[in-house]
């Protein structure tokens, strides 16, 4: 991770005031999500959504399309998204395993990301939400899995299988029957 803190300021600083300012709780990391009125899809896939209030975050996303990026700042956020593997993939439009979509860039020191992408949201949930779940669950010695989980009775079921291996139908399966849907997609499991 290398240090593009003043470049995420100065991109925070053109970006203004955000159409949205969440906070969204991922089984216990939180992260951050400034949002450009065009990127305000990326929330639809979540669930537990709060205004940020005093509430620390683990991690900020921020995400503009890139008109929004003034034309003065546009050659250093080349090059600070060119730094890593990920981000030639996103200028490429490969957004992690088998995403593509229109080329996209994305600027980090760890803690901050900005996206810029005119949809940001299959960036967001194909890779962004993993690797902060990831960062996560290292630093607070937890196991993350892609993976459903559910209350069965009062014991723990675990699904783990690939994407399209079928957890999510049968979670739905077992939740139908009485069993209480925990996680469908990402499992933090405290170790």
């Amino acid at each position: 991770v290398t240090d593009d803190g003043p470049l995420l300021d100065q991109l925070a600083e053109a970006m203004g005031s955000p159409a949205r300012d969440v906070v969204i709780d991922l089984a216990g990391c939180l992260v951050r999500f400034r949002l450009a009125e065009s990127a305000v899809a990326v929330l639809e896939r979540f669930e537990l959504v709060s205004s940020p209030g005093s509430r620390h975050a683990d991690f900020e996303v921020t995400c503009v399309p890139p008109e929004a990026v003034p034309a003065a700042m546009r050659g250093a956020v080349a090059v600070a998204s060119s730094r890593t593997v990920r981000g030639r993939n996103l200028r490429r439009g490969y957004y992690a395993t088998d995403n593509f979509g229109p080329p996209a860039e994305m600027v980090s020191d760890g803690r901050r990301f900005v996206v810029i992408a005119h949809d940001p949201e299959p960036i967001v949930w194909s890779y962004l939400v993993k690797h902060l779940l990831l960062r996560w669950s290292l630093e607070h010695r937890s196991l993350f899995l892609k993976g459903a989980a559910l209350d069965w009775n009062g014991a723990g079921i675990l699904l783990i299988a690939r994407g399209g291996g079928g957890k999510t139908t049968m979670a739905m399966t077992l939740a139908r029957l009485g069993g209480g849907l925990i996680a469908n997609s990402h499992v933090l499991v405290a170790g």
